[in-house]
């Protein structure tokens, strides 16, 4: 096989093209898909101080790749100044520096602000932020039975994995209703200092019920809840009333379960 290589003549020299100093941009597509990988790697950030650290790890290592790219360039007379510049604090401002002074389309710049901006959306502590009291609710009710932290520990019972807690209450007060139908189940939110509550609040045979919920939720990341209370006609349940009535409303017997399988 014939090897050709791509050559410049300057009068009797000749230069071979691939002998010259390359500038890829491998470092910089690096940086700009680190936010984007950031918002994955927070599904096992399983608290507000794992995020922070999650988040101040992809900044920093943004600036040094930016640095180290920078410093990389000067050292192979690519840069228009002798000095690493302060862009490289700013990775955005540096990526499109950086085009323009190899001549270069600006097109791993423009993918950073896409993926930075996804990541600033997209976050823990921004969802956190535009919160609302159905937000808080939608914790409880759309989410399945094992994220309720203190069901009962029973020997032949799991928790309910085929439905929400919302849809499993609302079967809990049809059943052995006698044909009257009660009304939806309802929720109400409710913040004490820094723990959160949601109350639902049903009817089942006449009676009228209600469950408080404590969020594990920490501002950033959200683990669960635990019953905090449960009423039954403004009386309190007992431990083992209200351990029957977690068992019956969202635990499954496992023969069943597997019967079903």
């Amino acid at each position: 096989m014939v090897e050709f290589k791509q050559t410049y003549y300057s009068g009797d020299n000749t230069i071979n093209l691939s002998d010259l100093p390359q500038a890829d941009n491998a470092l910089m597509w690096y940086t700009a898909l680190l936010p984007f990988f950031g918002v994955i790697f927070e599904l096992y950030a399983a608290s507000k101080y794992l995020g922070i650290l999650l988040w101040a790890v992809i900044i920093v290592m943004r600036i040094i790749v930016c640095r180290q790219d920078c410093k990389k360039l000067i050292k192979m007379g690519m840069w228009r100044s002798p000095s690493i510049t302060p862009a490289v604090f700013f990775p955005v401002v540096y990526m499109f520096q950086r085009s323009k002074a190899l001549r270069r389309t600006p097109t791993v710049g423009i993918v950073a602000v896409l993926c930075m901006f996804f990541a600033i959306a997209s976050n823990g502590f921004t969802a956190a932020l535009t919160y609302g009291d159905d937000d808080y609710i939608d914790l409880v009710k759309e989410y399945y039975t094992s994220y309720i932290l203190d069901l009962p520990q029973e020997e032949n019972y799991v928790a309910d994995p085929t439905r929400t807690v919302d849809a499993l209450l609302n079967l809990y007060c049809t059943s052995n209703s006698g044909g009257n139908l009660p009304q939806p189940v309802e929720y109400e939110y409710e913040k004490e200092g820094s723990k959160r509550y949601v109350t639902a609040l049903m009817t089942k045979g006449g009676e009228d019920i209600s469950v408080t919920f404590l969020l594990d939720y920490d501002g950033y990341y959200y683990n669960g809840m635990y019953v905090e209370s449960a009423t039954v006609n403004d009386k309190e349940m007992s431990e083992d009333e209200l351990d029957e009535f977690l068992k019956e409303a969202f635990m499954v017997d496992i023969s069943e379960l597997e019967s079903s399988e």
